[in-house]
């Protein structure tokens, strides 16, 4: 594969940890960040087999807009090049890292209506093939608990493109303290839950999280490869663009902020890289099939685990390391904050040039949506 053409405004680290290893010298220059991704995708696209899908997983911290930008960017770029071409080894599929039943859930404790189908998601899923139901229910009600104008700003790409959009994650429950576990009631979950983990859900709670034990976030990890491989085979997908969480990517996970805000002590974890999301994605695509795992971290002297990189000759796995973004984060309740903040970042484009993401204009009626999702789950309002 040929030399990756580094953007003006990036740099090489002193001492780089893989191949694709770079620096941002300005974290609001979104950009050069968008560029240099499309174009080590559109590299890695030109030089794999064109049968084959390239897996784009791009690891995220969830209250990030220069994250979650980043995945919108790569979304509206490779989409805005396949509508121009149509070429078939371009199309694209977005997969999330959201609950199989986060639909029947959010209908639920959002828009207030029955739970009969809160557990059996896999025949929502099939009402809803593209997912634009689930990605028009979300904008309409116009929040989400994490950094919610950059999410709708990511939501509004898929809209415009009509890019099919698959929730992947396992399905979840809630115990009786509030605490999210693994729902037994997802087949695929307790199938793999108990031949590769011995555990069985139906018995035993394991914690959605991972709190304090990795072997939660393991079975997601194995879950969500398998989903997104059944997903990219099923909508004929060229190039699948993932978002996932860092910590999804292996390495030593702290929860020193969470213990603090829960209030309760949780043990530190290892997630070695064989369990990590891109390792066991590797295991479950096609020989043909390729991943470019995008680990993105703001500090641009920050340590990266070797656990969070591919081995040098792992055949399936190109790993890209992305220092220096922009670190501002933004929760529920902050929304007019982080659209200013998202306005700063669209202003490393020219006007003329700056994508339609940085300023979110699709809107959804909620009234209208009850009716659709009524509709939808066959349960009445309550």
């Amino acid at each position: 594969m040929k030399k990756t053409k580094i953007p003006e405004g990036i740099k090489r680290p002193h001492k780089p940890v893989c191949r694709h290893d770079y620096i941002l010298a300005d974290p609001m220059n979104m950009k050069a960040a968008d560029q240099l991704l499309y174009q080590i995708t559109m590299d890695t696209r030109r030089a794999m087999d064109p049968e084959g899908t390239l897996y784009v997983v791009i690891g995220e911290t969830h209250t990030a807009p220069s994250h979650i930008l980043l995945h919108a960017g790569l979304i509206d770029r490779i989409a805005c090049t396949y509508e121009e071409t149509q070429d078939p080894s371009l199309k694209p599929l977005v997969t999330l890292e959201l609950p199989y039943n986060f639909l029947p859930w959010y209908a639920q404790t959002v828009y207030k209506l029955g739970t009969a189908t809160i557990h059996s998601p896999g025949k929502i899923q099939k009402k809803d093939p593209l997912g634009h139901i689930f990605t028009r229910a979300v904008r309409a009600n116009n929040d989400m608990t994490y950094a919610p104008r950059s999410i709708n700003a990511r939501l509004d790409t898929i809209l415009r493109h009509e890019i099919p959009v698959v929730l992947v994650d396992t399905a979840v429950k809630l115990d009786k303290s509030g605490v999210k576990l693994i729902c037994p009631k997802d087949k695929l979950s307790r199938s793999i839950a108990k031949e590769f983990y011995d555990l069985n859900l139906a018995k035993e709670n394991t914690c959605y999280a991972g709190l304090g034990d990795p072997t939660g976030m393991e079975v997601r990890n194995d879950v969500m490869a398998v989903r997104t491989a059944e997903a990219a085979k099923k909508h004929q997908a060229g190039v699948v663009m993932m978002q996932i969480g860092n910590a999804h990517f292996g390495g030593h996970q702290k929860f020193d902020e969470l213990s603090e805000l829960l209030g309760i002590d949780i043990d530190d974890v290892e997630l070695p890289f064989e369990t990590s999301y891109p390792a066991l994605l590797a295991h479950a695509i096609k020989e043909k099939d390729r991943i470019i795992s995008v680990f993105c971290e703001h500090a641009d002297n920050e340590v990266i685990p070797d656990t969070n990189i591919a081995p040098h000759d792992n055949a399936f796995i190109t790993t890209v390391v992305l220092r220096g973004l922009a670190n501002k984060r933004f929760k529920a309740g902050e929304n007019k904050a982080e659209q200013r903040f998202i306005k700063q970042l669209g202003r490393s484009y020219p006007r003329t040039e700056r994508p339609a993401y940085f300023k979110p204009t699709i809107t959804e009626d909620k009234k209208n949506m009850v009716a659709t999702l009524e509709d939808l789950l066959g349960t009445p309002s309550v």
